[in-house]
């Protein structure tokens, strides 16, 4: 063990505790530091400020503060340095200019000498604000546990556990100094793998007094990331006082290198310290580990403060309350101490007072000396030893009060009979130590337990100085302590000084008993003990900005002080011993509009022993009417009393900022609503009203010729206008609606006006209205045609940006979507085991949602920018609902549902309307009806209102019957609004909010409108109006089948196999293909009976559903193929979104068509696969003319072609495919179809097109794979139209 030489410690300590580290010059970079003048000009930032607001920091230098922050926050600024300039501190929310993006941060706002230091943090924090509350809550609910000096442990444990449940630390530790600043871990709550400390020492020297200063100054200090690099001040002198910047109050302090070496031994990666103080001295800290980088909020912050004075308030009243006992049992015994001094000798009054006062000091000895006669009792030194003790004391204190914990260390004889004498307190009498008395206490032999030996972090340099580094080591390490005895409290020492002063004054004949309560009372409670124990002890309470107190309610209601501060006088201006039996002279001095509510609160806390926490006003006799604060934590007495334990403060300037703040931001944020005309403002408690100057030009009032008041207002009121308005303020002060009007007003030169009213209200924490600020805006003389000109102006405005941002939007959503939903789509295909699949098929389906939420902004957006266009051509309704009939008919099958089609018989065959969107309105309907009805039926029905035959005009109504769950009354009209749902929809429902509010403003494009009629756990009626729809004629009937030719395709002899079991499906097929006498077909409704037909037959192609009943579709292409491989198969799906089982098989058929099929991509999709008759060359030549108007361009169309048959191969061969670049290319194929009038382009790229939105990529990859088929049927059209021109 090295020789330690005391002096050279201490040195070494000295040495230490001169690091400046509140002069540190840097902070944690997960936040950054702006530091302003008394101009608000920024004269030092943090090196990484470019990180948080886009803008380098030689940039921020050379900016006023008001460039970087919108109006608001810089107005808050403005309140947080007031209360700084109060309280040192203050936080806020402020919305910064980060490089033109605004941004808000949370900024905690310090003083410093003369600067403001802002520290702003970004707050990416899950707060759970209900759990939060509950904790703190808790926490305040912890203050009620009747705590003592002897049980504080168990106290501080349950904060221990509550401030880890709120912070979520590894580790949270209780700290107690002692005496000497040694510390002691008393309480900790941990997870398994934070090591315990509990029981531990660590000397003083690993919290120098620095450190110690700090945290008494800052109550919360955090560490972040031990790792993370400083980040330092620019420049490192301000320009204002030539030095560092003070951060004593900082909350990004980086810490001491020092410092940060010793947590990284201890093996910490981040940390937090709560400090606990007593009576404004620090007593232990609340220290909170975790074993990686934790960054908190400051919000988080902020509660970390309130639990440092919660519990350092609980401390002070564990202190107070042990102090009220003492001086009770002082007050006791010194009136039996006086009576026995006078009425006996000194040797009967001391034999039979020197046990009583030795017990009540804690000794285990007391002598007294007077007039070279010793009294004593209990256990003291030899006589010999006693004399030579006397001597050295009166040479050491000749006339004042001393007191030690370790005489050894000071008197070395002492150490002879430390086992009787380690700690002494004395007390002159007569004031001289010739005559006192003397308690004395044994040594208290401790086995400590000390995290490591502190001698390993002393060290000598090179030049021999002796330093102190953080020790790497802190294993167990015991050490018997001796010679020390349990230190006497100040209250102690008081007590021995009033006690000596008794004993004198009983002497001196000058005692009298009202002085003995007085000096118990004054000297004991309020420190008045002597002129010098007096300026100790007032210094410590006066760092306390109220009283503390203790306030008790009698069974008959009676109330008095037993305990209050002197922070009395400050606060009520009365002296404490005028309350402390009947505590009137307080609550007379409430306001009159608070008495009645202060007492109820009170006898509410009472009843339910709840926290006592209420804001009042008192009227005091010097200072007028001043704002309080109070609370108390209630406790019941076994007599049936309750007391409070409390604290009191003065919150009135505090409330008068915060009022101005109120005032500064309702004002900004109304004249910002009302276009910033008359404000005003009423301090309802006070009842002062204030008008702006602009107020009384509104009203034709010349200020101050009138007041501004609330019967000014009324009686300005149009006499037809004055009962609503009157009835409208009272229901905005009730809370029962916003105040927000029209009205009319009468000048005093009988001149009408019409004004708009606007105001805010606040309430206390009882609901009574307290501050109302409001507006004014006269819209008499407002243009009408500027009025709409500048909102038309506005609109397009918004509508452009809007299509911007959408359009911005979709881009970037759909680019990372491309590789979400493609890369998925690929994976499925790869793995085989249930729960990854499962989980990467929810990814898949999820993203496919997002592009449809996506495509559902988009329209709606395309509709509100008047860039919807309706085009109208003939259609048959029975062709479409039929299509709607078979798109829904599996799902209704599914759910076990009725699903019926009802037209009426005068319903025309062939109609003008857009069947592209009134496709998608009947799709969004219907699949609502089936998602909301779980048993029952969905019927549609089409019925003609009125036909107008000769203007050839009819009205239709298409109603969607269901009996699903229904829609509330007063939800009715709301569904049709955007991303807006029914209340009861649970998420098992899914949707977007959109379907419908695109579907209402589509009809009304159309001339149409749609209603809804519904009753809950009945059903509803959605019903489509479409008004004057124009009837076609026979001749334009025949163009109703999209794109068909004149001259149909002609096809060589065939057999054909159609396999669905839905019987309606095979018939809507074969009813395309009636006209085509060479092909022959047949049926079949299973998978088996589909396989058993090609076992017998011969087929040259096959129409294949995928959902059959039996055998699934692909499983039976895989059987077909595996009989016949050159037999093609088309696929014929409702869905192209496959089953997990269809997704992951591999492809048996050729090509795929979606359901509803339509008979141009039918006969399109058999004309690559059967043979055209080679004895109609001629109409072969007609139909692909008609598909080609111009064939002499063909090779030029080729030639554009080629580019883009390359680029489709690179896809294919590299398997990436660029969703949006398709969609490109997609949209440059369309128009070159359009400029060439090739039809089968057209039709291809319009597939592509649909493939690529739904991220269908299997298809897509078929549908690429056709692109050099389709080239070459282009082609081959030069030919023919040689051969024709030949």
């Amino acid at each position: 063990m090295i020789d330690i030489k005391q002096k050279e410690f201490e040195k070494a300590l000295e040495n230490c505790a001169s690091e400046p580290i509140h002069l540190i010059g840097s902070i944690q970079p997960h936040g950054a530091l702006l530091v302003l003048n008394n101009h608000y000009k920024v004269i030092q930032t943090s090196e990484n400020i470019a990180d948080f607001l886009g803008i380098s920091h030689s940039v921020v230098l050379k900016t006023e503060f008001a460039a970087l922050v919108d109006e608001a926050s810089f107005s808050r600024v403005i309140a947080m340095i007031e209360v700084a300039e109060q309280t040192n501190t203050a936080t806020e929310k402020l919305n910064f200019n980060c490089n033109h993006v605004w941004q808000e941060f949370d900024v905690h706002l310090y003083k410093s000498d003369s600067l403001y230091a802002l520290e702003l943090i970004k707050d990416d924090e899950d707060h759970h604000e209900a759990r939060l509350a509950n904790l703190l809550l808790e926490m305040q609910q912890s203050n009620l546990i009747t705590a003592t000096v002897e049980n504080v442990t168990e106290y501080l444990n349950h904060i221990a556990c509550l401030v880890r449940e709120l912070t979520a630390y590894d580790s949270v530790m209780v700290y107690r100094f002692d005496d000497n600043w040694n510390g002691e871990i008393i309480c900790q709550s941990r997870v398994d793998t934070s090591p315990s400390y509990l029981g531990m020492k660590f000397p003083a020297s690993d919290i120098p007094a620095q450190a110690r200063r700090l945290y008494t100054l800052n109550l919360v200090r955090m560490l972040a990331d031990i790792d993370a690099i400083p980040v330092p001040i620019i420049p490192a002198l301000n320009q204002v006082a030539g030095k560092s910047l003070d951060m004593s109050f900082s909350a990004l302090r980086s810490l001491s290198p020092i410092h940060t070496e010793y947590l990284r031994n201890i093996g910490v990666k981040a940390s937090m310290s709560i400090s606990l103080l007593q009576n404004g001295k620090l007593w232990g800290l609340i220290a909170c580990h975790h074993n990686s980088p934790k960054q908190l909020s400051i919000a988080m912050r902020e509660k970390a403060i309130f639990i440092s004075k919660l519990a350092s308030e609980k401390l002070t009243f564990i202190e107070a309350m042990h102090n009220k006992i003492l001086m009770d049992k002082t007050t006791e015994l010194s009136e039996e101490l006086h009576q026995s001094l006078t009425k006996s000798s000194v040797e009967i009054a001391f034999r039979d007072m020197l046990p009583k006062l030795q017990l009540l000091l804690n000794a285990t000895g007391i002598i007294a000396v007077i007039d070279d006669g010793k009294y004593f009792h209990g256990d003291i030194p030899t006589s010999l030893e006693t004399d030579a003790l006397l001597e050295w004391l009166r040479n050491e204190s000749p006339d004042s009060l001393f007191s030690c914990s370790h005489l050894e260390k000071i008197y070395e004889p002492a150490s002879n009979y430390k086992h009787i004498a380690s700690g002494l307190l004395a007390v002159p009498l007569f004031r001289n130590m010739k005559n006192c008395i003397i308690w004395f206490r044994a040594e208290k032999v401790r086995s400590v337990q000390w995290a490591g030996k502190y001698e390993e972090g002393f060290v000598q340099n090179a030049a021999g100085e002796f330093r102190l580094t953080p020790r790497k080591s802190f294993d167990l390490w015991s050490e018997i302590s001796r010679g020390q005895s349990v230190s006497w409290l100040p209250t102690e020492n008081g007590i021995a000084l009033t006690l000596g002063s008794i004993v004198s004054d009983a002497f001196s004949g000058s005692f009298q008993q009202t002085h003995i309560k007085e000096s118990i009372e004054w000297q004991v409670t309020l420190g008045t003990l002597n002129k010098k124990t007096q300026e100790n002890l007032d210094k410590l309470t006066s760092q306390l900005p109220g009283a503390l107190y203790q306030l008790k309610l009698f069974p008959d209601g009676r109330l008095c002080f037993p305990y209050i501060s002197n922070g009395m006088n400050d606060v009520f201006e009365i002296m404490p011993h005028q309350v402390l039996t009947d505590a009137s002279a307080v609550f007379n001095l409430l306001h009159p509009d608070d008495y009645d509510m202060v007492l109820k609160s009170i006898h509410k806390s009472a009843e339910k022993l709840e926290i006592w926490k209420v804001e009042y006003r008192v009227n005091l006799p010097k200072k007028g009417l001043r704002w309080h604060s109070g609370i108390a934590n209630p406790e019941r007495l076994d007599d049936g009393c309750t007391i409070w334990h409390g604290f009191i403060s003065d919150i009135t300037e505090l409330k008068a900022k915060d009022d101005k703040f109120r005032l500064i931001s309702n004002r900004l944020k109304l004249a910002t609503k009302a276009g910033g005309v008359g404000v005003w403002n009423w301090n309802i408690l006070d009842n002062i009203m204030e008008w702006d100057e602009q107020m009384f030009v509104l009203y034709g009032i010349e200020k101050g010729k009138s007041s501004c008041s609330y019967d000014t207002w009324i009686n300005s009121l149009h006499p037809d206008d004055k009962q609503r308005c009157e009835l409208e303020f009272q229901m905005a002060l009730r809370g029962e609606k916003p105040f927000d009007t029209e009205f009319r007003i009468i000048w005093p030169n009988e001149t009408l006006r019409n004004i708009r009213a606007l105001a805010n209200i606040e309430f206390d924490a009882l609901g009574r209205p307290i501050n109302m600020t409001g507006t004014n805006w006269d819209f008499t003389d407002f243009k009408v045609n500027e009025q709409l000109l500048n909102a038309k102006n506005i609109a397009e405005i918004a509508v452009k940006t809007k299509s911007i941002f959408i359009a911005n939007m979709s881009h970037e959503i759909r680019t990372p979507m491309n590789a979400i939903l493609g890369f998925s789509e690929i994976l499925l295909g790869l793995i085989n085991e249930p729960t990854q699949y499962y989980y990467l098929d929810a990814i898949n389906r999820s993203g496919k949602i997002l592009l449809q939420l996506i495509n559902d902004i988009l329209d709606l957006s395309k509709i509100e920018a008047d860039k919807v266009e309706i085009k109208r051509k003939p259609i048959s309704l029975q062709v479409l609902l039929d299509d709607i009939k078979v798109i829904f008919s599996q799902q209704a099958i599914q759910k076990n549902l009725n699903f019926s089609v009802s037209i009426d018989n005068k319903c025309p065959c062939c109609v003008l309307l857009d069947e592209i969107r009134l496709r998608q309105i009947l799709i969004n309907i219907v699949g609502n009806a089936l998602k909301f009805t779980h048993e029952g039926e969905v019927k549609i029905t089409l019925s003609v209102l009125h036909m107008d035959v000769e203007n050839k005009k009819v009205d239709l109504v298409i109603d969607v019957f269901d009996s699903g769950i229904g829609i509330p009354e007063k939800q009715q009209e709301n569904i049709f609004s955007a991303f807006t749902q029914q209340e009861n929809q649970g998420a098992e429902y899914g949707g977007t909010g959109l379907g419908l509010t695109i579907s209402r403003r589509l009809l009304q494009l159309m001339n149409g409108s749609i209603s809804v009629h519904s009753q809950e756990g009945e059903g509803s009626c959605f019903s489509i109006n479409l008004k004057k729809v124009l009837i076609c004629n026979d001749e334009i009937e025949n163009q109703i089948e999209i794109e068909e030719s004149k001259q149909p395709p002609t096809f060589q002899s065939a057999k054909i196999l159609l396999v669905d079991d839905i019987v309606f499906n095979r018939k809507l097929i074969l009813s395309y293909l009636l006209e085509f006498d060479s092909l022959t077909f047949v049926e079949a409704s299973t998978g088996q009976e589909a396989l058993d037909k090609v076992q017998q037959f011969t087929f040259d192609l096959i129409f294949m559903d995928r959902r059959l009943p039996d055998i699934g579709g692909d499983s039976v292409c895989e059987q077909i193929k595996a009989i016949n491989p050159h037999i093609p198969i088309i696929m014929v799906s409702a869905s192209i979104l496959k089953g997990p089982e269809e997704d992951k098989s591999p492809i048996f058929y050729d090509i795929e068509l979606s359901k509803p099929v339509k008979k141009t991509a039918l006969l399109n999709a058999m004309c690559v696969y059967l043979k055209s008759s080679e004895t109609d060359i001629e109409s072969e030549s007609v139909l692909k003319s008609e598909a080609l108007m111009h064939s002499e361009k063909v090779p030029e169309l080729l030639a554009l072609l080629v580019m883009y048959q390359d680029e489709f191969r690179d896809m294919l061969h590299t398997g990436g495919l660029n969703i949006s670049l398709l969609v490109e290319m997609a949209e440059q194929l369309e128009e070159i179809a359009d400029k060439y009038h090739c039809s089968s382009l057209k039709n291809w790229t319009n597939t592509l097109k649909t493939q690529a939105d739904l991220f269908d990529i299997a298809n897509l990859s078929q549908t690429l794979n056709g692109f050099d088929s389709l080239y070459e049927c282009i082609a081959s059209l030069a030919d023919i139209t040689k051969s024709s021109n030949c």
